[in-house]
């Protein structure tokens, strides 16, 4: 959720859960990380006894220090006490009493967390474009094509056409999802991990969440189910973990489930006590990552519970860095952990980035701002900052789940039975986070959670760091005053008057197909006389026999198919099948190699256009937007012509003629028929394939030439190296026939005339 409350080093509300702690025993807090007298609750003290005790002798220890100071043993566990005394005790004096008791490793009050107060959501809205990552930067994708795109699976014995993308009614509201890549790698069928989720409890019962969630147990009332009376921890859930194409509003980034541990009450306040008995009890389970959308104080009892968790148990942990608008950490506990030697491998803290672009005046001249000033995954006006923070997700009206089985409190806020709805807050980025971690844990299960966390980072997107110069001071962040453009920073680096403290030169933006080495390849798939859409073609991805991806065009108004969850390295092949096209599936594209976290789209090699079945076939297609001349010549016995570039050219038929080219509406493709006797050439020798730019622009051209005979293609020739200046003429290849029928010779030439036949 959202705060804008001016903070101040008394009190600040953080991330989705916070307020509370005392300094670890290892690393004493300054005294300004110290918590507001008060914060915590009344006579009541955490003790904490060696850790290799077992239950009982913790529970006998307890119970004598209990009557020796004269307090009572409310609960014991993870080797701590909470005793209580009465509500007027000087629970600080007695703190550093009971800590020099023999046997005793730390004291300190029970520290009070609570959640910001809550603001009003902004009203979802279905975006109309979605942003992927190209090879060139962003690429934007109108949403009504992409839910046209259809993939192929086998399912009873039966081959059936679903959505390419998750179908669940409100995916495209799930605008981080996509800015992460997560709908690049969502297919991939290793199951993820499962995520620890310690918060205000999970709605087990949620259609979007039923079978996701495994209840863990409940801090706050002391039993085994912990159900969400706030609606925070739900919300959490469903980020991470919500079932795709189930028919509801959204899906999950990852494909495992979630332990819902309760910590946190209705009101979104609970107790380092319980805290730090949540952080064990994730330890000791099966989940393999933790995630904390919550934060304060430092607190020795949370610190030992997380170095447990991180170093003995091997957990991974994301939290959330705080909604202030700060590069403090004075209550940006346990996020600010992620700098300590002991537990920082394994503990990432996490900022929230804002969907929308904005404007930062990096010169301070208070112009207007300009195109260059403009930035993408910049920070939430909320988002705390600094080189604490390791990693950056969405977290600005992020839309999830909410209770459905029950009553909670946030209904004032959403209403009754919302069922999802947004909030926004480091809260929201953190599960994203923990999802992601989740999902690549997956596929390098021999991580360790250092080396988990090093891959996070390595695999993220670099930031964007841009600084308003004019700004008045770095320790209120969006708070500040005199700047110019919509924003102080897009994130900061130590351009004054922001230095060392608040730069996040090292800080990533988490991207899944990114970090999970997954691609995407978008094809335009086309009949290559008319360029119209080639209705009921199928494209497929292969590595040997292995099936990686397959698709269908089933649209009559898009030719776009897209190929996703590749693996970037392995090389594998494209084919095609089209009835009445072509001989069974073809290999049209062998030999691809894709770059990791990119969505391939709109070059010479993403067009396919598929001749008829019957014939020769030439087909010359180029990056949309470059316009170059493709000639056929003849063989010398018939007069070496080179054919005129009009469409559907019979001047030398029987031999050969266009079937299109771009001169004529500037569509990407230029089709050639050579007319066969048989399966041979109706005049046998050489075909030269020439291609000619007029000047240079054959350097950024890269067309591609593919050579069908009778539904089969026989060879094909991708422009990979750079005619230089003055070479306008690249000779592509040769089509000829032999006893063994026809062949395309592969020349890959590029000069003057003197390439020319």
């Amino acid at each position: 959720m959202r705060t804008r409350l001016l903070h101040s080093l008394i009190i600040t509300m953080l991330a989705l859960a916070l307020v509370p702690l005392s300094p670890a025993a290892a690393q004493p807090a300054p005294q300004e990380d110290l918590p507001a007298a008060g914060d915590f609750v009344p006579g009541e003290l955490v003790v904490g006894f060696d850790k290799n005790l077992l239950a009982a002798e913790t529970g006998a220890q307890a119970s004598a220090l209990a009557g020796q100071i004269g307090a009572q043993v409310v609960s014991t566990g993870a080797g701590m006490a909470l005793l209580s005394f009465d509500e007027s005790a000087d629970v600080a004096a007695l703190a550093q009493e009971v800590q020099s008791q023999p046997g005793v490793v730390f004291a300190e009050p029970n520290y009070i967390f609570s959640l910001p107060e809550p603001v009003e959501s902004t009203p979802i809205e279905e975006l109309r474009e979605i942003a992927f990552e190209g090879e060139d930067g962003p690429v934007l994708r109108d949403v009504s094509e992409l839910k046209s795109l259809r993939t192929l699976v086998r399912k009873g014995g039966k081959t059936l056409s679903i959505p390419t993308y998750p179908s669940d009614p409100l995916s495209y509201t799930q605008w981080g999802h996509w800015k992460i890549g997560a709908h690049i790698i969502w297919p991939e069928k290793k199951v993820s991990p499962t995520v620890c989720v310690i918060d205000t409890g999970v709605d087990a019962n949620h259609p979007d969440l039923k079978g996701r969630v495994i209840n863990g147990f409940d801090f706050v009332n002391n039993d085994k189910i912990p159900n969400d009376d706030n609606g925070h921890g739900t919300h959490v859930a469903g980020i991470i973990a919500a079932r795709a194409n189930n028919g509801r509003e959204i899906w999950g980034v990852s494909n495992g489930k979630v332990i819902a541990v309760k910590v946190l009450g209705s009101q979104g306040r609970g107790t380092n006590f319980n805290i730090a008995l949540g952080i064990t009890f994730c330890a000791n389970s099966p989940a393999r990552v933790i995630n904390m959308s919550l934060g304060g104080s430092p607190s020795t009892a949370t610190y030992n519970a997380l170095d447990y968790a991180i170093n003995t148990k091997n957990k991974f942990v994301a939290a959330a860095a705080g909604n202030s608008s700060t590069s403090d950490t004075f209550s940006a506990y346990p996020a600010a952990y992620a700098k300590d030697i002991f537990i920082g491998y394994g503990l990432v803290s996490v900022a929230a980035a804002q969907q929308n672009p904005v404007t930062v005046d990096t010169n301070g001249n208070d112009a207007i701002v300009t195109a260059s000033e403009t930035f993408e995954n910049c920070a939430a006006d909320f988002s705390n900052y600094g080189s604490w923070v390791e990693l950056v997700a969405p977290g600005d009206d992020i839309y999830s789940t909410l209770p459905l089985s029950y009553p909670f409190y946030q209904n004032y806020r959403f209403g009754l039975n919302p069922g999802a709805d947004t909030m926004s807050g480091t809260s929201m980025a953190s599960p994203y986070v923990a999802a992601v971690a989740a999902r690549v844990w997956s596929l390098f299960p021999g991580y360790s959670t250092g080396d988990l966390e090093t891959h996070l980072v390595d695999y993220g997107r670099v930031l964007s760091l841009a600084v308003d110069p004019s700004v008045s001071g770095p320790s209120f962040g969006f708070f500040a005053t005199g700047y110019s453009g919509t924003s102080p920073f897009c994130w900061p680096n130590a351009t004054a008057p922001y230095g060392a403290a608040q730069n996040m030169t090292n800080a990533r933006y988490v991207d899944a197909s990114l970090a999970m080495g997954r691609s995407g390849i978008s094809f335009n798939v086309m009949d290559a006389q008319t360029a119209l859409p080639l209705t009921g073609a199928v494209i497929r991805a292969m590595i040997g026999g292995k099936l990686l991806d397959i698709s269908r065009l089933d649209s009559m108004t898009s030719n776009t198919v897209d190929l996703i969850n590749l693996p970037s390295g392995p090389s594998f092949s494209i084919q095609a099948a089209a009835k009445g096209y072509l001989a069974g599936f073809q290999t049209i594209y062998p030999g691809v190699t894709v770059a990791p976290g990119v969505m391939y789209s709109g070059t010479a090699s993403t067009y396919l256009a598929i001749p008829s079945g019957r014939f020769i076939n030439v087909v010359t297609t180029y990056r949309p937007g470059t316009a170059v001349e493709v000639f056929l010549y003849l063989p010398a016995a018939v007069g070496g012509s080179v054919w005129a570039l009009n469409v559907g050219n019979l001047y030398e038929a029987p031999f050969a003629f266009y079937n299109r080219d771009n001169f004529v509406d500037g569509y990407p493709v230029t089709a050639v028929t050579v007319m066969n006797n048989g399966k041979n050439p109706y005049y046998p020798g050489e075909y030269y394939v020439v291609i000619n730019s007029g000047t240079s622009t054959l350097n950024t051209a890269g067309p591609t030439v593919r050579v069908f005979s009778n539904g089969k293609m026989i060879n094909y020739v991708l422009k990979g190296d750079i005619c230089t200046s003055g070479e306008g003429f690249w000779r592509a290849g040769r089509v000829t026939s032999s006893a063994s029928g026809v062949q395309f010779i592969v020349d890959d030439n590029c000069g003057g005339s003197e390439v020319l036949p």
